[in-house]
């Protein structure tokens, strides 16, 4: 090719892009699509691993509502102690103080201890007649403040006490078992 060839070419028109430049533009937008897509859905996956861990009654509360629910409510047969064989003494407790962990009308039943969520627990329970609660109390730490969840049909307050955790277990609604728990929860602190 001449110089006056390659001058000539080059003043000529420049080729047609636009089709190339548009199949780009389309690539770059459908990529840039997926990565927001894929952005989104990290972020709804986040949000309900989130969630469900918060709503996911915590084990050991579920593991107390199922004991209660069993042994209580449906009074598969165990073997309870009374008087002067509930296992306290093993917990650090007499009968006087384990009585006081009862709110008005409640009497403590009976006793025995039990393995709740793999651990060595004294499982309490009271009655006033109508109505039954459980009181579990394990060596371990927990919140002080108490807090509530419902798990099944059961509602459970947890609270920690005297370097022990306790758990309050009752079929009755959240007020009654708070109450129940704050009333123990002044016993054992």
């Amino acid at each position: 090719m001449t110089d006056d060839e390659l001058i000539a070419a080059m003043q000529a028109e420049l080729p047609d892009t636009s089709a190339i430049e548009l199949r780009v533009r389309r690539r770059i937008a459908r990529e840039a699509m997926w990565r927001q897509a894929a952005a989104g859905l990290a972020i709804v996956l986040v949000f309900s691993f989130s969630m469900w861990r918060m709503l996911r009654p915590d084990p050991v509360f579920a593991a107390a509502a199922r004991d209660h629910q069993r042994e209580v409510v449906e009074q598969q047969p165990r073997r309870w102690k009374t008087g002067s064989e509930m296992p306290l003494q093993a917990f650090g407790l007499t009968p006087e103080i384990a009585n006081r962990f009862a709110a008005a009308g409640y009497q403590l039943e009976h006793a025995k201890t039990c393995g709740l969520d793999g651990q060595r627990s004294l499982h309490l329970v009271y009655s006033n007649g109508r109505s039954r609660f459980s009181l579990y109390l394990r060596p371990g730490s927990g919140s002080p403040a108490t807090h509530a969840a419902r798990v099944g049909q059961e509602q459970v307050a947890g609270f920690a006490a005297r370097g022990s955790q306790a758990l309050l277990v009752t079929t009755a609604d959240s007020k009654e078992c708070e109450s129940l728990a704050r009333t123990a929860a002044a016993y054992l602190n």
